[in-house]
């Protein structure tokens, strides 16, 4: 099966979930059967086989399925056992959104693209409502953006040995960066909602973009 319907399945799944947010049982229905076959998509796409149908040549690993296939199964246990108060149509939502943007880091055939998606993402998060500004929801992903691509550069570059150190302090100071740890940790707010907050980052982008750059 195509890796791109592992990214567009539970795309589409958050889309619907959000727009049938009024009626709570047709957006958990239509979240949770896009969902199942975006999880179907992940399952029979074949590991190290590359679709080029729009000639990226996008593949998915053995080790990003299976982190894939755990993020799912986590989402599925969060929304069926969620707490009285909780709402289950948004927590599907947030969890579709954040498993479609693993699927697109996990797909992508270069670090390049990865960073350019993992800038999409960090874009996409800062405009959800939150408490923090927006400078301080943006920093940290940005910061982790602006190194990636530093190391990268660095890495193409043919010249003294010591490049190919920039490049690999660039990589890991930008993935701790994403992930948030020291000395990137990221700025909390207890009263803000998860799908806003750095939580995001260190369930969803941070494991499968290390596993991607690692």
């Amino acid at each position: 099966m195509e890796p791109e319907l592992a990214v567009a399945l539970p795309a589409t799944g958050a889309i619907f979930t959000a727009a049938l947010r009024p009626r709570p049982r047709a957006a958990l229905i239509a979240g949770g059967v896009l969902g199942a076959a975006g999880l179907v998509a992940i399952v029979l796409s074949a590991p190290g086989i590359a679709s080029d149908q729009f000639g990226l040549g996008l593949s998915i690993s053995p080790l990003s399925r299976a982190l894939l296939l755990a993020a799912a199964a986590s989402l599925a246990l969060v929304v069926t056992f969620a707490p009285q108060r909780a709402e289950r149509t948004l927590l599907l939502t947030w969890g579709l959104a954040g498993i479609a943007g693993m699927a697109a880091i996990a797909a992508a055939p270069s670090l390049d693209l990865v960073i350019l998606v993992t800038l999409a993402i960090a874009l996409l998060q800062a405009a959800v409502g939150g408490r923090r500004p927006l400078a301080a929801r943006l920093r940290a992903p940005a910061l982790a953006v602006a190194l990636l691509g530093a190391g990268l550069v660095f890495a193409r570059i043919d010249g003294a040995p010591i490049l190919a150190k920039f490049a690999a302090v660039g990589l890991v100071a930008g993935l701790a960066a994403a992930v948030g740890v020291l000395p990137y940790i990221h700025e909390f707010d207890p009263d803000e909602v998860t799908a806003a907050s750095p939580i995001a980052w260190i369930a969803f982008v941070g494991p499968i973009l290390a596993l991607e750059i690692v």
